[in-house]
């Protein structure tokens, strides 16, 4: 994103008080970006808070006290094994020893600064690969102190990952995530529960020590579908300055549900660079769009084969484009902060 881009973005957010955060996220590493500290403290002065989901490969002792000194409010990590060897097979190129070093640097210049932000999170994306790794998480989590951990599925973009997804049954079944209150913080999303994965999970919730509050005291969501992005009142805007109501429609992309291959094209409701946010919000095609992710009368397509589920540009309800009745973390199973 370009700084003419961000500045249009820092204007109308200091006009519109109901922008409560703003989220450095979505296909790519944020870090990369030479300008990330200054959006971030730009965004901070605007009175949002902020949140960054990076690999932590290029969070180096400066851009640490900077990103601490800019004001982030959350700094979400994402670490897909407990060994070398596995976090190096799922993230080709990272360096797992390297990235807990970061992280704990992050953390001694939080105390050094007088700082308690910002949070440190955990997300782990679970694959048939990586499964055997869950139980140690959370020992990983109490090393970084973090103070969440979020379990998502996998959403495959490449055909050598469609058959990692451990969701195949479950994908069908109604919303529901479980929210622990326990510290840290976890959420699980829908997991087919087999005799080859419920060891590594129960053992996981054990370590964690969040059986009782999954059994007893845990927040708990249940419904056909629950698009988060819509619920939360989110925007989402690309590069370019487009704006689209989730990630998932920022960008035109083929990926794999339930193994079938899809071809997501990308929906954008407005321009940052030529219109002014509350104006989109309440442009009649989007309060419409709402409307319907509200109601999700979509049909149940994660477990369709049908040739109308190749694709979301319309289903078998008779809805047109955009469709959401296959939409992964509309049916929880995949989950971001």
């Amino acid at each position: 994103m370009t700084r003419e881009t961000f500045g249009r973005i820092i204007r109308q957010t200091k006009k519109n008080p109901s922008i409560r955060e703003m989220a450095f996220w979505g296909f790519g590493e944020p870090l990369t970006h030479p300008d990330i500290i200054d959006m971030v403290g730009q965004a901070g002065k605007t009175g949002v808070s902020t949140e960054i989901i990076t690999n932590a490969a290029l969070l180096d002792k400066k851009k640490s006290s900077d990103l601490i000194k800019a004001g982030l409010g959350k700094l979400v990590v994402s670490i897909d094994g407990v060994s070398q060897d596995k976090h190096d097979h799922m993230r080709p190129g990272a360096n797992l020893a390297a990235i807990m070093d970061n992280i704990s640097n992050l953390n001694a210049l939080k105390i050094l600064q007088g700082n308690k932000n910002p949070e440190i999170g955990i997300e782990f994306v679970l694959t048939r690969s990586n499964l055997s790794e869950l139980p140690g998480l959370p020992d990983i989590a109490k090393k970084l102190s973090a103070d969440f951990i979020i379990v998502s599925n996998i959403l495959p973009y490449t055909p050598d990952m469609k058959d990692e997804i451990l969701y195949g049954i479950s994908a069908g079944r109604p919303f529901a995530m479980r929210h622990s209150c326990d510290l840290p913080d976890i959420s699980l999303p829908v997991i087919d529960v087999k005799r080859k994965t419920s060891p590594s999970i129960l053992s996981f919730l054990v370590n964690a020590g969040a059986t009782a509050s999954i059994a007893r005291n845990n927040s708990y969501y249940e419904a056909d579908a629950l698009c988060p992005f819509v619920m939360k009142g989110a925007l989402c805007v690309n590069w370019k300055g487009e704006i689209s109501p989730c990630p998932a429609l920022m960008h035109s992309h083929t990926c794999f549900i339930n193994r079938r291959q899809k071809n997501i094209r990308s929906y954008h409701v407005g321009d940052i660079n030529t219109d002014d946010i509350s104006k989109i919000w309440i442009k009649p095609e989007f309060v419409d769009f709402r409307r319907k992710v509200i109601e999700f009368d979509f049909p149940p397509c994660v477990t369709c084969e049908c040739y109308l589920a190749e694709s979301n540009e319309e289903d078998c309800f008779g809805n047109a484009f955009p469709t959401c009745g296959d939409c992964l973390w509309a049916r929880g199973v995949a989950l971001c902060p």
